[in-house]
């Protein structure tokens, strides 16, 4: 997935598919990563630590989350409850409906992906006290916000310490302007607040580079970049190499759906 993604594909297809064994082992080694990535920075001194999570992002991260007491905040940048139900409703995973759904139902997909939902997880996310954020999109085609919004209802049920933002746009063009500097400006805001005098996090997905110890704010907030180094957390740069394509893509698509629908909310 992301930069992790082998060249010769085009979709996260070894990340979620309709492999099914496949991704519950991506899932998993998503959740070991970033916990080791816990204890990196525990070998560094560091013991203040949180997550942020975006898209499936977010799922890794509350699952994370739920397993780690010393993740202390958390940032859910999009929310969701099973992952079958995102694969069985989404618009960015109906290739991989199509692929199974002659031989499972939804009933079915949703027990055989319940170890990697975070619906599963409620009680053991619950155990240790953390401050949570949850950033959804109103006119979101992959993660529904129906399906969002049964996440808000169930910290709520469970007496969370948590806040809900909802901006008025979709799944890939909340990368868009205007909208990534709301969402950008919302995530670091809640940052900053929760991490007040903190000197280190760790992310999930989208990355924050480390606060000086005479800062507690972040110095920059990045998102992957495709033509550029780039920075992830304590762990250096990467450079984009030939994951740098520029052809038209699948995701180059969702966005165009997404803002079509956009328009036609906006401009009746």
């Amino acid at each position: 997935h992301d930069i992790r993604m082998p060249a010769e594909i085009s979709r996260a297809d070894y990340a979620v598919s309709a492999n099914v064994g496949r991704t519950l082992d991506a899932v998993r080694q998503g959740v070991v990563d970033v916990r080791c990535c816990l204890d990196w920075l525990e070998q560094q001194g560091y013991s203040r630590l949180g997550i942020m999570g975006t898209s499936l992002g977010s799922c890794y991260a509350f699952i994370a989350a739920a397993h780690d007491p010393r993740i202390r905040v958390a940032a859910f940048n999009h929310a969701s409850t099973y992952v079958a139900d995102v694969v069985w409703h989404g618009q960015s995973t109906r290739h991989i409906r199509q692929g199974m759904e002659s031989q499972i139902t939804l009933e079915t997909l949703r027990q055989s992906w319940l170890a990697v939902s975070p619906m599963a997880y409620f009680e053991q996310f619950s155990r240790w006290p953390r401050k949570s954020l949850i950033v959804y999109a109103k006119y979101d085609l992959t993660f529904l916000p129906e399906l969002s919004r049964n996440v808000v209802e169930e910290f709520e049920r469970h007496g969370l310490d948590h806040k809900v933002v909802v901006l008025p746009c979709g799944h890939y063009t909340m990368g868009e302007t205007p909208y990534k500097y709301m969402d950008g400006w919302q995530l670091a805001s809640f940052l900053r607040t929760a991490f007040e005098g903190y000197n280190a996090i760790t992310v999930s997905n989208w990355q924050l580079e480390q606060v000086s110890d005479d800062r507690s704010v972040p110095t920059r907030l990045r998102t992957p970049s495709s033509s550029a180094s780039r920075s992830i957390g304590p762990f250096g740069k990467l450079r984009a190499g030939s994951s740098a394509r520029k052809r038209r893509g699948p995701q180059d698509d969702k966005r165009s759906g997404e803002l079509e629908c956009l328009r036609k909310e906006i401009i009746p």
